[in-house]
């Protein structure tokens, strides 16, 4: 580990050295090699949106959408939200997908590459997922008193440590945001479409 992260540092020493100053840019990405997991994209262009009969095409998706693990499908959205996420596309979320014991199988999704999020000023924020079939329903019980009880105050000194003080007002607002559309029991895609 410590080899690995001595070669990490000389190659940013390196860049630093020829391109200036280091940005928060990410340098490389990883989750193509996490196990169990695929490309959200890749999987449905090869699962559903290759097959060209209709009636094929529907059942498919109708199975994919069964099989879809709602809690993950509801917390990537809330994940989004909050970041302001402004390149939550497809590719930007991986997909585990478990066997289980009696046969069945289920799908979670996971969100990558959070590197165009928490904006200075609001723009806007895509997100392929609020166009999924779970988008007609509100927030779990669970998740909608998690959403609730976010502490603005906690989160403040975790923002500045990052270094992202220029984001802070922001996030605040999403946050009051976010609060105030989950207590009103919105579906994920009416929360999506005011965020």
């Amino acid at each position: 580990f410590e080899k690995g992260m001595s070669f990490i540092k000389k190659i940013v020493m390196d860049l630093q050295k020829y391109l200036g100053e280091a940005s928060r840019e990410k340098l490389c990405s990883f989750h193509e090699y996490l196990h169990d997991s695929q490309d959200l994209a890749v999987f449905l262009d090869n699962q559903i949106f290759c097959i060209t009969n209709d009636s094929e095409r529907k059942e498919a998706e109708d199975r994919f959408n069964k099989e879809l693990d709602i809690d993950s499908f509801q917390k990537a959205n809330v994940l989004v939200w909050l970041l302001g996420d402004q390149d939550a596309h497809l590719n930007n979320f991986r997909l585990v997908t478990k066997n289980l014991d009696d046969g069945s199988v289920v799908h979670f999704i996971k969100k990558i590459d959070n590197g165009l999020t928490l904006p200075q000023k609001h723009t806007y924020i895509r997100n392929y997922l609020a166009y999924f079939s779970g988008r007609k329903n509100p927030l779990s019980e669970e998740l909608t008193n998690t959403v609730m009880d976010i502490s603005k105050e906690s989160l403040r000194p975790l923002i500045e440590s990052c270094y992202l003080e220029e984001s802070w007002s922001c996030l605040k607002e999403r946050i009051d945001l976010l609060q105030e559309l989950v207590s009103r029991n919105l579906s994920v895609e009416e929360i999506h479409m005011r965020m």
